[in-house]
């Protein structure tokens, strides 16, 4: 009877080596189209909580964009500006 117990023992027990656990999967990352359903979401429940907060966030968003765009026709000013001065030179 000790023999078959060695055996069932071996054969049924398991060793705390052999378990793994389950591997954890990771999340993709957000594709451009869901980061911003996520944010416009994200937006909405500010909105509902707070209006005059997401109308801060959403005035600072327009601000920001508007500046880029005015720095960025200033540059191209000043490159045909530049362009225009240098040809008025050479003649």
């Amino acid at each position: 009877m000790e023999k078959y117990r060695k055996v069932f023992e071996k054969l049924f027990t398991k060793k705390k080596s052999n378990i793994r656990e389950r591997p954890q999967y990771k999340s993709k990352p957000l594709t451009p189209r869901q980061k911003s359903i996520a944010e416009i979401k994200q937006m909405a429940e500010i909105g509902k909580k707070d209006p005059e907060r997401l109308a801060k966030v959403l005035s600072g968003m327009l601000r920001g964009k508007r500046d880029s765009l005015r720095a960025g026709r200033a540059q191209l000013d000043s490159h045909v500006s530049d362009i225009v001065n240098r040809d008025g030179k050479k003649i």
